[in-house]
């Protein structure tokens, strides 16, 4: 008598922190050679809200969260810097920024759009942020007047020297386009996280001092589903006489299931995260043929000469001990995995015997 094929669920958790906020005194004016406040006084309060950004739960670390390179415009409305260098003097006119949030370790693996080692921590955990500033902060180009002089990009934190500028026209400083970017750093807890606007540097001209403060705000929402309850544990295959199998490879019937996944979440706009699945033979089961998706019975069963079969829904082989690619996530709601699975005879049909057929298998469900 032949009995049933189970499934196991294998789990995945994953971690939340703080924030800050800063207040300086008014800066100075300054002459004509550096930096003077035009209209207002500082510092300027910088808040870019980059709205939900999305990122896979299984994402590696090092991995953008959302689109890369979100470019914005920096505005307050309140104040406003102009620098100039006349050349009349040899001491230069400069832009700093200073690191209030702690930098986040470098990544394992990291590169374009971002600069590994000036990652700021946010206030949930395993999410840093990156401000690439563009004009007037990444000379030498038309309309910049400052130049970073390490080379680099202009991400803070860096020291910067400003260029020559006629006393005429002056470079003022309000706001601007800049660049920021979302980087996974370490396990980040599932569902939605609101980023606090917690400052994470400043900016200091000369002869003015301080002038900026900026942060982010924004949702950080994990890609991902729940496992349903209604994803079965056991799959019948019923009764088969052993005169079916006359020869190897012969198989029985395919009986369908699927991996029921619920709550899932996902940009809705944009969606870019897929669904992985492993099966791995477990609790005696062996791989027989693991890229046909050909596991063995328990040692327990008395049966003999017969293996199982797993498919993926449209029947083809689905490989065991490997991580295979099904479709993308739903921004919201449910979806379904399905799959098949049969006998399938493994030896001679002298060498098959009937008896009760028992075979495990545990599932992985990752996304990427």
């Amino acid at each position: 008598m032949i009995n049933d094929t189970r499934l196991f669920v294998l789990g995945a958790v994953l971690a939340t922190a703080t924030s800050v906020s800063h207040a300086q005194p008014p800066a100075k004016e300054a002459s004509d050679h550096g930096c003077r406040w035009d209209t207002g006084i500082g510092p300027m309060e910088f808040v870019r809200d980059f709205g939900s950004a999305f990122v896979a739960r299984d994402a590696p670390l090092g991995a953008v969260i959302g689109q890369a390179r979100v470019n914005g415009f920096d505005n307050q409305g309140k104040a406003q810097v102009s620098c100039v260098n006349d050349g009349t003097t040899p001491s230069p006119v400069t832009f700093e920024t200073h690191a209030v949030a702690a930098l986040a370790p470098p990544p394992p693996v990291s590169g374009p759009p971002y600069l590994a080692d000036r990652l700021l921590t946010t206030n949930v955990p395993g999410v840093a942020a990156q401000i690439e500033y563009t004009t007037p902060f990444d000379g030498p180009a038309w309309g910049s007047s400052f130049t970073p002089v390490d080379g680099l990009p202009p991400i803070p934190p860096f020291f910067s020297n400003m260029h020559r500028v006629s006393i005429a026209f002056p470079t003022p400083y309000s706001g601007g386009y800049s660049f920021l970017t979302l980087v996974k750093t370490g396990p980040i807890p599932p569902g939605a996280h609101q980023v606090l606007p917690q400052v994470l540097f400043t900016g200091s001209f000369s002869e003015v001092g301080m002038a900026l403060t900026y942060a982010i705000t924004g949702m950080v929402i994990q890609a991902q589903c729940d496992v349903g309850a209604s994803t079965p544990a056991y799959v019948e295959l019923g009764e088969w006489n052993r005169s079916h199998f006359t020869a190897p490879g012969a198989t029985t019937t395919e009986v369908p299931f699927a991996l029921e996944l619920e709550n899932c979440a996902d940009d809705p706009d944009n969606g870019a995260t897929d669904i992985y699945v492993q099966f791995d033979p477990q609790r005696g089961s062996q791989p027989v043929d693991a890229v046909n998706g050909v596991f063995s019975l328990t040692s327990t069963s008395t049966a003999k000469g017969v293996g199982i079969q797993i498919l993926k829904g449209d029947g083809s082989p689905m490989a065991l001990n490997n991580i295979v690619q099904m479709h993308r996530v739903p921004g919201s709601g449910s979806t379904q995995l399905p799959f098949q699975v049969r006998f399938y005879q493994t030896d001679a049909p002298e060498a098959v015997v009937a008896g009760n057929a028992e075979g495990f298998l545990g599932f992985t469900i990752s996304y990427l």
